[in-house]
């Protein structure tokens, strides 16, 4: 922090020494105090570094078998003696008094009463007590209130908790964070994006960080710590995350930033009680002036919080004297006001004043919590008024709030006007006053101007933003790597943060210099990380700002540096961007002659005369491969990388990086020859496999091989297996091969950590989930990596066990999204060509979806908006198509389709538009063309236990105009017994059930067999049971829709648009009619159409009753009657008004069915 810094601030810097800072947590490493980690061991001639550490909760021993309280206590006070200072906390001088709240089984618990917590501690001088734990709902509820009561009573006592994290949805703040008096802290973003990959601006919240506001409207959190990415102390009692620093680990979450909070609290009353002469400084104070001091959140003060912590700016005005501060222990009574005067000369730097009280507590579990009720108003210069809070829209007295802010973004020159009024004092908080009055603490004026240094000369700083100064006529104090630099050119470095008052500029940069360093292209932009896991601390994202980035001094394009280079740049602190890179490398090539290890020295040596070279201890190595043989959808992964020198054998042609700095390899590449992709065929007599590429390998004689992870022979290697294999650069024989049983691709939906399951959608979109291991291997941008690179929407190749319950290898594919025009497809060289020009390549696995349908590339018509997914690949191949997705407004053509249940086997018959292609798409890639005959019907069959059948979508495409049309197809619950009684039986059953619980139907079901069936229940039957799809766009034109059930008007919709009903003369349907035998032979004639069985009416109907059948039915009547679906009475009658029900109902479909099976071709 670069306020600890000295003579930055203040001579010695703010370290926090004398300040005693209570955490109340898991516990501390093993427990013990006189063996803690060596971030929190005391100095010798300072204050014990953990003054107390004893278990609040029985625990024998205050242990952290989590990690999170030793983590936490160093975040705040760590002296960073285990990593030579590089991981310091934020109070690296304060002294820890430690509350386990690990029980004996190891789960937090609290005292009933929160002040047997607090009080210990407060009684001990600590006055900042952080808390990492908590929970419950967004409400204020008994926690809440014992904290503000214990604060209340206690009010230079400052209680700080993280607001939980269960973001990003809002009013999702734990109850704990619902209190009045403490500090509830969100986290924002921390960027390492090598270790967590996408968000990157540091004005906002964390995903994970839960939102505002209060249960009761207020604003929580008020602030915002970096906290997504911290790196602290280890607890010895837990694994590690961080490869080349065993002591330290890398956690997130909201607890984290209280902890940088906690940290902040209490420099800053270092800061107040040395440099300010006040020794006390309430709560209310210290959270009003990191309020007004903070950086602006994107999008600016909201209900969700006020701001980023910023100490540096805060101290800095602090000590500029461009914010003033009061601390009202007399306060304000009922009815009275006090004022503040501040005139204001700089117009560059936002104006602001916080108002903050101490309000007693509230009544659990109470509608709104704000007792005592202030006003804060602030007169502009040119007579404008404002009201605390303005900003949530509504510019009046906040009469829910004990924090208030006016923020003037652009402030007017002149004098400015602070107004605290008593508007609503119900109980007394000031000892000895006559009438109630309300203690507060006041904070306002103008944190310093921001922006960041562009180009420095003798005479001149330019700015960002366009503004210049002379270092000649304002003071410039200069912080360079946490120490006092020089006021020159040679120490001056664009991308420095610059904190700009009246008075004085401060400057705070970092220097970045790594080496074996690659540059990763990603879709939110340039990332740049050392190679070396052990090595690695997140990398840096690449400011849009960055001017040239240079190469063995010449300017280049990021991604066109090489991986393995050394890398110098500027970190701004804010951004925690860099700018000014500067990278470098001597090149090398030859074959290994020998590898050696002299004195922990390692050394390379080249064959013939091609040198000598020592090799860095945290060198980078990797394989840069050729591929004689790889399938296009295992480009954009690669084969991974050489995770151990030793793998560079003697004979092993390898290109060497040096570092310019120091002349020791930085980065070895191994390159080898590959074959990669599946086998499609195994030739056993020549040891030959053909691939489905197109390639061919040969082994040879005695290669080494393996098989999911086994030591193998090749008669193992079958079809249908992911290969690599090393080839020999002359013959092209494999000298080593590796093969797996189980490969997938696809995208990652999910992963969750603490049960560690992956959720992958396939490519062939069947949703999967694996068990993912600590110690599964994890790839991104071709490095090794963790399992926070996992990232939600990412193209994957995963490499399971042959059970594929468990992911052994996952690599992570980095894509693109575009939109442009489709231009051409060219089929023979397998891209297309889109209107900017550019061409990218398809592979086996790309997709083409039109209007969310799946389609072919050939569907796609030139001049059609298309919207692009592609991941980058090295020149010749370029980019390659992951899915490509357009939209089409044209008239879409007719497509209805069926799906009927036969005797183990399912026929999906339908009918189309003239012109058209159909296409039935199923999981596991399958696809099938259908041919249409000459009246546009089709119909196709799979097995009763086909895998096809768990996913099929029916589509049609009109080639002419591009429109297009689908149909999913919903598949029968009968446990495979298509066609039995019983299972059409419990299909119409299940039907009327779900009818009766929809409360659409009155009646009471005893036997559910002789129920009649409505008209809509019927059609309903008839639908599940030849799966219709339950979504239609047909509209319906009843008069009586109302009466249709709402989750039954999609299918009666489909029923009209496939004229299997026609309602009456008067325009109606009447649903809640009972469907009558006549009416039921005219829906099961109008469905033999459909499915394309042909009627063919007898001449005369033998029923006793033919002459009262109606005339509308009688050719229904005979067709059905003479394919068996209808039989008389046994008096001989048709019985034409008769009901059908449920058990007429289960009769009819079975021969419906036993129809279908002899009759659909």
């Amino acid at each position: 922090m670069a306020v600890n810094a000295p003579d930055f601030v203040v001579p010695g810097g703010l370290t926090g020494e004398g300040q005693i800072v209570a955490i109340a947590d898991s516990g501390l490493d093993t427990g013990n105090i006189n063996d803690l980690h060596p971030d929190l061991r005391s100095t010798p001639g300072k204050m014990p570094k953990v003054v107390l550490l004893k278990s609040w909760a029985g625990r024998d021993v205050p242990d952290d078998p989590d990690g999170h309280g030793t983590h936490m206590a160093a975040t705040v006070a760590g002296t960073g003696a285990a990593s030579g200072g590089k991981f310091r906390g934020v109070a690296p001088g304060a002294s820890i008094y430690f509350q386990g709240i690990l029980n004996k089984d190891g789960e937090p618990e609290l005292p009933a009463n929160l002040a047997d917590l607090f009080w210990p501690a407060y009684s001990a001088g600590a006055r900042v007590h952080i808390d990492g734990w908590g929970g419950g709902p967004n409400r204020y509820l008994e926690s809440s209130a014992q904290v503000d009561d214990f604060v209340r009573n206690h009010p230079d006592f400052l209680a700080i908790f993280g607001a939980g994290n269960s973001g990003p949805s809002s009013g999702t703040v734990t109850t704990e964070a619902n209190s009045k008096n403490a500090l509830a802290v969100g986290a924002s973003v921390l960027p390492r994006p090598a270790f967590v990959p996408g968000a990157d601006d540091t004005a906002t919240p964390a995903d994970f960080s839960s939102r505002g506001p209060a249960g009761d409207g207020r604003i929580k959190p008020e602030l915002l710590a970096p906290a997504s990415a911290v790196i602290s102390a280890r607890s010895r009692l837990v694994e590690g995350n961080l490869p080349g620093y065993p002591d330290y680990t890398r956690l997130q979450g909201t607890s984290m930033a209280a902890a940088v909070a906690g940290g902040s609290a209490t420099l800053l009353r270092e800061y107040l009680k040395n440099n300010m002469n006040l020794s006390t400084p309430s709560a209310a104070l210290v959270k009003a002036a990191l309020i007004n001091g903070s950086r602006s959140m994107t999008g600016g003060p909201s209900k969700e919080g006020f701001g980023v912590i910023d100490l540096a700016g805060t101290v800095i005005a602090l000590k500029e004297g461009t914010i003033q501060l009061a601390d009202e222990w007399v306060g304000v009574p009922q009815g009275d006001e006090v004022s503040y005067i501040f005139n204001v000369t700089d117009t560059t730097s936002p104006f602001k004043a916080t108002l903050a009280w101490t309000d007693p507590p509230a009544e659990p579990g109470c509608a709104q919590a704000l007792v005592n009720d202030l006003d804060l108003l602030v007169r502009t210069p040119d007579g404008r008024v404002y009201y605390g809070n303005h900003f949530l829209g509504s510019n009046s007295p906040d009469r829910t709030n004990n924090v208030e802010q006016v923020c003037l973004p652009s402030p007017v020159p002149g004098d400015y006007t602070i107004w605290v009024i008593g508007a609503g004092v119900r109980r007394n908080t000031v000892s000895g006053s006559a009438t109630a009055a309300q203690d507060f603490a006041l904070v306002w004026g103008q944190a310093p101007a921001e922006d960041i240094l562009e180009s420095a000369g003798d005479q001149s700083i330019k700015l960002a933003d366009g503004a210049s100064f002379s270092p000649v006529d304002m003071q410039v104090v200069n912080l360079v790597n946490d120490n006092i630099a020089p006021v020159d050119v040679g120490h001056l470095f664009p991308g420095a943060e610059v904190y700009r008052t009246p008075r004085r500029a401060y400057l705070i940069a970092r220097l970045w210099r790594a080496t074996g360093v690659k540059a990763l292209k990603t879709a939110e932009g340039t990332v740049f990380t050392e190679i070396n896991q052990a090595a690695r601390l997140g990398g840096y994202n690449l400011a849009e700002d960055t001017g040239e980035s240079m190469l063995n001094n010449r300017v280049v394009a990021p991604g066109e540096m090489p991986p393995g280079v050394e890398v110098s740049a500027v970190i701004n602190p804010v951004d925690q961007k860099i700018r000014q890179v500067r990278a470098g490398y001597t090149e090398r090539e030859g074959v290994v002659s020998v590898l050696r290890n002299k004195g922990g020295q390692k050394e390379i040596i080249l064959v013939g005369n091609g040198g000598s070279y020592r090799i860095a201890s945290d060198a980078a190595c990797s394989y840069e491969d050729s591929y004689v043989g790889v399938e296009t959808a295992d480009m954009p992964f690669g084969t991974g990388a050489l995770d151990e020198l030793e793998e560079a054998l003697p004979g092993m042609p390898v290109r060497l990086y040096l570092a310019p700095s120091s002349g020791e390899v930085q980065y070895l590449a191994v390159k080898r020859q590959v074959a990669l992709g599946t086998v499609r065929e195994i030739i056993a007599s020549s040891g030959e496999m053909h691939m489905e590429n197109g390639t061919s390998v040969r082994l040879f004689p005695g290669a080494a091989v393996k098989r999911d992870r086994e030591i193998s022979i090749f008669d193992t290697i079958k079809p249908g297996d992911h290969i690599t294999a090393a080839l020999l650069p002359d013959t092209g024989q494999a000298i080593g091969l590796v093969a797996y049983s189980s490969v997938l691709y696809g995208k990652t939906i999910d992963f969750t950590k603490k049960n560690r399951i992956y959720y992958l959608l396939d490519n062939n979109g069947c949703y999967r989930s694996f068990y993912l291991p600590p110690d599964a291997v994890i790839y991104r941008w071709g490095v090794r990596t963790s399992d926070d690179a996992i990232a939600a929407g990412r193209w994957v190749r995963v490499t399971t066990d042959p059970a594929g319950e468990e992911v052994w290898r996952l690599d992570i594919s980095e894509t693109f999204y575009d939109k442009d025009i489709f231009t051409k497809y060219n089929e023979a060289e397998g891209f297309i060509t889109t209107g900017c020009g550019e061409q990218y390549r398809l592979s086996d696995l790309t997709r083409f979806y039109k209007n969310s349908y799946q389609v072919l590339p050939v569907d796609i018509l030139p001049g059609e908006q298309i919207a692009l997914e592609y991941a980058m690949v090295p020149a010749p191949t370029g980019n390659i198509l992951v899915s490509v997705d357009t939209r089409s407004a044209i008239l879409p053509p007719m497509l209805f389709a069926s799906a009927v249940p036969l005797q183990g086997r399912l026929a999906v018959t339908g009918r189309a538009s003239a012109n058209t292609v159909v296409y039935i798409w199923g999981q596991e890639g399958f696809k099938k063309a259908i041919t249409l005959d000459e009246s546009g019907r089709f119909s196709f069959f799979l097995e009763q236990d086909d895998k096809q059948l768990n996913n099929l979508t029916i589509v049609a495409v009109d080639r002419r105009t591009g429109g297009v049309s689908g149909r999913k197809i919903n598949l029968p619950d009968s446990g495979g017994n298509g066609g039995s009684y019983a299972a059409v039986s419990k299909s119409v059953a299940g039907v009327l059930k779900q009818i009766m619980a929809d409360g659409t139907s009155g009646r009471e079901i005893s036997n559910i067999l002789n129920v009649p069936l409505t008209r809509v229940e019927a059609v309903v039957a008839f639908a599940r049971l030849l799966n219709w799809p339950e979504a239609s766009e047909f509209p319906l034109t009843f008069t009586d829709v109302e009466d249709i059930p709402i989750m039954f008007r999609p299918i009666v919709a489909e029923a009209w648009a496939r004229d299997i009903i026609k309602g009456y003369s008067d325009g109606s349907f009447r649903p809640k009619s009972d469907l009558s035998r006549a009416d039921a032979a005219v829906v099961l004639a109008a469905i033999l159409q459909d499915i394309g069985i042909d009627i063919k009416s007898s001449p005369e109907l033998f029923y006793s009753d033919a002459d009262i059948i109606p005339t509308w039915a009688v050719k229904p009547v005979a067709g059905t009657t003479a394919f068996g679906l209808f039989r008389g009475r046994p008096d001989g009658a048709f019985a034409p008004g008769d009901p059908v029900t449920v058990g007429d109902m289960a009769i009819l479909l079975e021969r419906l069915l036993n129809t279908c099976e002899c009759l659909i071709k």
